[in-house]
């Protein structure tokens, strides 16, 4: 556990530019003097604060590795930090590629963005087969596939998804998704039950579970 100076120091060298919005800054500043092992030791600190910035900083530049720190904190009971542990590992897996399919990516998304999911599959399928380590490709071309309704293939790219990314919530979502499309109520309550216990504050999933146990309990009842 960090001691109270060097939270103190921590939050008065990152948060000027982290409250003026300066990334380029409080990147500098964090690669100058808080790498990111360091940044998961402030993730034990008691002050709510400390966690908060460290939890925000470490999603600006942690790896996937760094994911196993950030996961948990989906769960926490403070909502700043879930939100912020969310948009960290958003920000880590959007970049866990090579800086060429970093960029790659980012154009399958303004694809899927302008509804053209076909150039979005094209240039995802060719992207997962130059760097197939790199999970958000994947997720995001099951997506794609899913606006398609190609549903089998999508299923594919979920799984390829969370075999390289188990704490990937959307992805395992996705896979509820695809099995809602094919009527297996089981397969979907599954899937998202188990989005759920990585991000319990999934926009509709919870009601969705809720609304399936409620209908599988009526069913039984009829019988």
């Amino acid at each position: 556990m960090p001691g109270d100076a060097v939270a103190v120091r921590f939050l008065r060298t990152v948060g000027p530019p982290l409250s003026a919005g300066d990334l380029q800054a409080l990147v500098r500043e964090l690669d100058r003097a808080w790498p990111p092992d360091c940044l998961t030791d402030l993730l034990c600190s008691t002050s709510l604060k400390v966690v908060r910035v460290a939890t925000v900083c470490l999603g600006h530049t942690g790896a996937m590795p760094h994911c196993r720190f950030l996961a948990p904190l989906l769960r926490h009971i403070d909502d700043d930090i879930a939100q912020a542990a969310e948009d960290g590992l958003w920000s880590i897996w959007m970049r866990a590629g090579s800086l060429r399919g970093t960029r790659e990516l980012a154009d399958a998304l303004r694809c899927i963005e302008a509804d053209d999911f076909g150039s979005a599959v094209y240039l995802l399928s060719a992207l997962a087969v130059r760097e197939p380590g790199f999970a958000e490709v994947h997720h995001q071309r099951g997506i794609a596939l899913c606006l398609l309704e190609r549903l089998d293939e999508a299923e594919e790219a979920y799984r390829q998804a969370v075999q390289l990314n188990a704490y990937h919530f959307s992805a395992v979502a996705g896979l509820g998704h695809v099995r809602a499309e094919h009527g297996d109520v089981e397969g979907t309550l599954y899937y998202y039950r188990q989005a759920l216990r990585i991000n319990p504050r999934l926009s509709g999933l919870p009601e969705a579970v809720a609304e399936i146990e409620a209908l599988m309990l009526r069913g039984r009842a009829a019988l």
